[in-house]
């Protein structure tokens, strides 16, 4: 896919296997953004055969002004050497979305030019002081697209609550499986957890690191640690919070939920969906909730539901509050009975909810579509790789 520029060198952004085809449908939406720019685009399907032989023939036929990676799509692993980056001089720029704990072997590519934005500044301290130092680095959060045509009377929307994640394990489970690695991992995940509790907002890297006790940890032993604790912590989150809402009319889009639900649920579960059909439900929602442990500060599923015209609910987290206003999301307890009391309360003042489901559409359209986000993305490259952008 491409649009002529008069000269301007293209953009080019990678897809590659995707769950729910969500990480690829943003690619689509920053492709839109780089295009209201006037920069031509191209997008490189991984998952087709000779996907890199066609990527080195664009390169060597065309100016290449960036490549746009999302989470480490097309970006060699350490020991791979610079693959064909080496012949061009355009920045190579991953857009991560999740925690840099996750990404360490990408962020360690030999790949020239490598620069990368996280969705939190904690993220970015992180990266700098256990993965990679001297990265240009940027505090770029999640962001959304406005939603297609006219958006859904709030009169018509026949979704009350709407929650869409899978669940992957019963968390019981997944915790009494610890003692599986050993008494002293246990006891360390124990401990980590214990510190969560304490301390729900602090930084999970944080609480890891604290508990090693060890500053030259290998990242591989953080990273392993890291993932037990905030999987189960995410299936906790989630189940805990439906367990609570006993009664509430909520609609569950993800696999794994039916077995843990207790019988006679009116919880609604349909199992996957693909994240464009997730929109259209989000459409037809008042409420959508952010169901993640409260360490996660940014997310997309906020700005998704601010900008289909239903109410975000999702764990207050600072930054979220002051980016998008008080009165523009539903704040919720990280202790699911108060949030689920929360969001009861909430559905029952429905002229209170369509006006709270107003302000966050308006401070989604005031400053957090993906065009937001590319206007202090070219402001940032312009500083780490001036002239990159320019026509040639």
């Amino acid at each position: 896919m491409s649009a002529s520029g008069g000269g301007q060198p293209v953009v080019i952004l990678y897809k590659g296997h995707s769950e729910f085809d969500s990480l690829n449908t943003m690619v689509d939406h920053w492709a839109a953004a780089f295009r209201t720019r006037g920069l031509r685009t191209e997008i490189v399907d991984l998952r087709l055969p000779d996907a890199v032989g066609r990527t080195v023939a664009l390169i060597r036929r065309e100016p290449v002004a960036l490549f746009l990676s999302l989470n480490g799509y097309g970006v060699p692993k350490p020991g791979q050497g610079p693959g064909f980056y080496q012949e061009t001089k355009a920045p190579l720029f991953i857009y991560f979305v999740d925690h840099p704990v996750y990404h360490h072997q990408t962020l360690r590519s030999e790949v020239p030019r490598l620069i990368a934005t996280f969705p939190t500044p904690s993220n970015l301290r992180f990266c700098r002081g256990h993965i990679r130092d001297g990265l240009p680095l940027l505090h770029l959060p999640h962001a959304a697209a406005p939603g297609g045509g006219q958006p859904t009377p709030w009169s018509e929307r026949d979704i009350p609550v709407l929650l869409a994640g899978t669940l992957r394990e019963d968390p019981a489970l997944t915790r009494a499986r610890w003692i599986d690695h050993g008494a002293e991992a246990r006891d360390r995940l124990e401990t980590m957890l214990a510190a969560h509790v304490a301390a729900p907002r602090r930084a999970l890297h944080e609480i890891v690191v604290e508990v090693l006790n060890d500053p030259q940890a290998p990242i591989e032993m953080v990273q392993t640690y890291f993932w037990a604790v905030d999987t189960y912590l995410r299936s906790r989150v989630r189940l805990d919070f439906l367990r609570a809402a006993e009664g509430l009319p909520v609609t569950v889009v993800g696999r794994g939920w039916d077995a843990l639900l207790p019988a006679g649920s009116p919880v609604e579960t349909l199992g996957e969906r693909p994240v464009t059909e997730l929109f259209k439900m989000m459409a037809r929602s008042k409420l959508v909730l952010n169901l993640l442990p409260p360490y996660y500060e940014s997310h997309e599923r906020p700005f998704q539901a601010m900008a289909h015209g239903a109410v975000a609910a999702t764990v207050a987290a600072p930054w979220l509050l002051a980016a998008t206003g008080a009165d523009s999301l539903l704040a919720l307890s990280p202790d699911p009975a108060a949030a689920a009391a929360c969001v009861g309360e909430a559905l029952t003042g429905d002229d209170a909810l369509a006006n709270r489901a107003a302000n966050g559409t308006a401070a989604f359209l005031s400053g957090h579509s993906w065009n937001h986000r590319l206007t202090r993305l070219l402001s940032w490259i312009k500083s780490v790789a001036p002239g990159c952008l320019d026509p040639r």
